[in-house]
């Protein structure tokens, strides 16, 4: 500027003097725009024909001030999710101030607007900046921040600024500016709990982040399940699943807060003590600056736990001594693993015997029995029975215990042993029968009475006792066994215990009194302290009809065989009954001869 005020003086002091001079180059000063045809102050002219004389007319100068609006972005290309910075630098080209400008960028609809310098005004996709009066030959510089959308897959953004003035002059720029995309995926994965028991659940946790920064487009997640886990659930629903192989399409994949996805499974509970690998991995069709974080194996450790119980139950509760009793046992594994190489143990009572064993035993050592089960898996229930005859001497409770044992760990021992006791209650069916030989008897003649006691069981019968009281017409001739007692007709025996099956006989012989008449009648009795189930066959009674028989013998004699006539004659009479029976009602007759006189 100050070049050409220099060259204005020269001119006009020239002038003044009325020298001639040529004006055919250009002046310009150092640091100064070069000037163009708008705002050109010293225009070259073609040389004069004669020299300027005085008075001398020259051209008047032009005032307009020149805008001139340049624009740059920061970077090229610019990844779509960044920050673009572009400047824009308005420079004023003449001596004259251009005023009322305002600067005005329209945004590409592919940006947000992120920030500005310098007083602005954003609104609706444009920023205006107010710079009120430039300077002739000042510059002035305004900065605009924009964030590309990350959604944005276009390859350019077009972008232009303009500048006005009220003096009517102004410029505009167009720059466009190359995009890319780049999305740095990354997942991550984790499986709890890190040790699980076989049989239980396991959760995969995949988190799907997009560090950006543009969108993702067409994700695809894949996880390749372990052979030997089974799906519960799998949140969100996979789009596609092959088998173990699960497939997840996000389109597109926001940088934002994570994407998860849950899959919880179900491990086999036949795993042994082992480890479950995992790899889940995840792509994109956009550009992944760091593909290293696109996948991620986790190793979960397997543990086996088989909470084994046995039951056992005796049907009856209560058993009779002499009868059978059927133990059930119930094996059953709560899990969650199936137990391995299963071995069941059952130690019956002294006092009983075997009947029936289902499954067979594997091995049976006298009264201890054992079953090799294997493997049982987990929720699996195994029944065992076993039928044994408790012994019909038996009184006391009946104790049994049953173990179950395997090689896998049981996390509940306290349900692998039981202890059964079974009461015993004794029951003898007690049965008493008389027989009387012979009837009828004859009066005065022996009876035979044969008592049989039989225990029907299915118990020993404690202190037996037999009662058998004999009518008033006998007289006992022998006893066997001997009594226990005998008080007049009434006769005891103490039997003490009498075993099932083996009858106890006794024999009472009597001899009838010869003037019993009609019948006898004769009642025996059988008493134990153990319960009879049937006490209605604990008496018996025999009627023995009597016959009496007699054997009546008459002889007469006379004293003297020579009677003389006149004379008395004595006859004796002598009357025996050789029984066995009392004669009653014995009536003799004698009718004498005609010649003679009572």
């Amino acid at each position: 500027m100050m070049g050409r005020k220099f060259v204005i003086i020269l001119a006009t002091f020239l002038l003044a003097l009325g020298a001639s001079i040529y004006l055919g180059q250009q002046v310009q000063a150092a640091g100064l725009p070069a000037a163009n045809a708008a705002d050109q102050s010293v225009q070259t002219q073609p040389a004069l024909a004669s020299p300027l004389t005085a008075p001398f007319s020259m051209p008047l100068l032009d005032n307009t001030p020149a805008l001139t609006i340049t624009k740059t972005a920061q970077l090229d290309p610019v990844t779509a999710g960044n920050v673009l910075t572009y400047t824009l630098v308005v420079v004023n080209d003449t001596i004259t101030d251009a005023t009322g400008t305002i600067i005005t960028d329209t945004l590409d609809s592919n940006v947000v607007f992120a920030g500005a310098s310098d007083a602005y005004m954003h609104n609706a996709g444009s920023v205006t900046w107010d710079t009120g009066v430039i300077s002739g030959g000042q510059t002035i510089t305004r900065t605009l921040l924009v964030t590309v959308s990350a959604a944005y897959t276009g390859s350019t953004l077009t972008n232009t600024a303009e500048v006005t003035s009220t003096e009517g002059v102004g410029s505009s720029d167009t720059i466009t500016t190359n995009v890319q995309t780049q999305a740095d995926l990354i997942l991550t994965k984790s499986g709890l709990p890190t040790t699980v028991i076989a049989g239980e659940n396991l959760t995969y946790t995949l988190a799907i982040t997009n560090n950006g920064p543009s969108d993702a487009q067409k994700v695809v997640v894949t996880d390749t399940l372990p052979v030997s886990v089974s799906i519960v659930s799998v949140y969100p629903q996979t789009t596609t699943q092959t088998g173990q192989n699960l497939g997840w399409n996000f389109n597109p994949l926001v940088p934002a807060a994570p994407q998860l996805i849950t899959i919880v499974v179900k491990t086999d509970s036949a795993l042994t003590a082992t480890t479950l690998a995992n790899t889940a991995d995840v792509t994109s069709t956009t550009t992944d600056p760091d593909l290293a974080n696109n996948s991620q194996t986790i190793t979960n450790t397997v543990q086996t736990r088989a909470d084994l119980a046995i039951s056992k139950n005796a049907s009856p509760s209560s058993v009779v001594a002499g009868t059978n009793l059927l133990y059930t046992l119930v094996v059953t594994n709560a899990g969650p693993s199936d137990a391995q190489k299963v071995i069941v143990t059952d130690t019956l009572p002294i006092s009983v015997s075997i009947i029936n064993v289902a499954p067979f035993t594997t091995t049976q050592n006298g009264r201890i029995l054992s079953w090799s089960l294997g493997d049982l898996t987990a929720s699996a229930v195994q029944t065992i029975t076993i039928v044994v005859k408790v012994d019909s001497a038996v009184t006391a409770t009946l104790s049994n215990t049953a173990i179950v044992t395997s090689t896998t760990t049981d996390p509940v021992s306290g349900n692998n042993n039981p202890i059964l006791d079974t009461p015993v209650t004794p029951e003898a069916d007690l049965v008493i029968s008389k027989n009387d030989v012979p009837d009828p008897v004859i009066a005065g003649e022996v009876l035979t009475y044969t008592l049989v006691v039989t225990n029907n069981g299915p118990s020993y019968a404690r202190s037996v006792v037999v009662t058998d009281t004999l009518p008033a017409s006998v007289s006992i001739l022998s006893v066997s066994p001997t009594t226990a007692t005998q008080i007049g007709q009434n006769l005891g025996w103490n039997l003490g215990a009498l075993s099932p099956g083996i009858p106890q006989l006794i024999t009472a012989v009597v001899k009838v009194d010869g003037s019993a008449r009609g019948s006898l009648s004769n009642t025996a009795a059988v008493t134990s302290t153990t319960t009879d189930p049937t006490p209605g066959n604990n008496n018996d009674g025999a009627t023995t009809f009597v016959d009496a028989e007699v054997n009546l013998t008459l002889t007469k004699t006379d004293q003297n065989d020579n009677v003389t006539i006149g004379t008395v004659v004595v006859y004796n009479l002598n009357i025996v009954n050789a029984g066995p029976s009392d004669a009653t009602g014995v009536i003799l007759t004698d009718t004498l001869p005609s010649s003679f006189t009572f």
